[in-house]
């Protein structure tokens, strides 16, 4: 009897032991799964982002290309020379169905009176005392964003006036002199 007793605490012990074992085996796979949903989870979101930064360059670039069609349009409309066939009419429908369709989207114009480098291309400065410094005078081409992402600045004219600002050229001018003075 004390024989199958000593067995049966035997026993006992062994298997409380491979209970123990199993259970940080458990324990240990639990965490294995917890790490690997964390990874999966943040791999889903970096894709998710990719795809996303992805499918807005796609619209950036498809809206760039469209720029031209408007440009296309906005030239045909601004021809003197129009009859009264419905043509024109027609044009103008649909330009203003392809603009109003962009708008939708996200297009906008670039509507600024002063000249801002972020959002123009200074091709010329003219000379105005009618315009302040800085101001736009004439937009050749329509400048565009595109959800506050400049797609295309805007071609401006941009006045200077020659009166407004006389001291800071005259004393350039007289740096140069200066300069002549040594080389003699």
């Amino acid at each position: 009897m004390d024989e199958y007793e000593s067995m049966d605490e035997l026993d006992k012990e062994e298997l409380c032991r491979l209970l123990e074992e199993k259970e940080e085996r458990v324990e240990e796979l639990e965490n294995l799964v917890k790490r690997v949903k964390a990874d999966f989870e943040n791999y889903k979101k970096r894709m998710d982002s990719r795809v996303e930064k992805e499918v807005f360059k796609a619209e950036v670039d498809f809206v760039k290309d469209l720029l031209d069609v408007v440009d296309s349009f906005k030239a045909a409309l601004d021809v003197e020379d129009v009859s009264d066939d419905g043509f024109y009419e027609g044009v103008e429908n649909t330009y203003n169905l392809l603009i109003d369709s962009l708008k939708d989207r996200g297009l906008s114009e670039v509507e600024s009176e002063t000249f801002d480098p972020n959002l123009h291309q200074a091709i010329e400065r003219v000379e105005s005392d009618e315009h302040q410094d800085g101001e736009v005078v004439e937009v050749l081409q329509e400048g565009y964003t595109y959800h506050e992402q400049v797609l295309r600045p805007g071609l401006v004219r941009v006045a200077f006036n020659p009166n407004g600002d006389e001291s800071s050229l005259d004393s350039s001018e007289e740096t140069e002199i200066e300069g002549d003075d040594c080389d003699e």
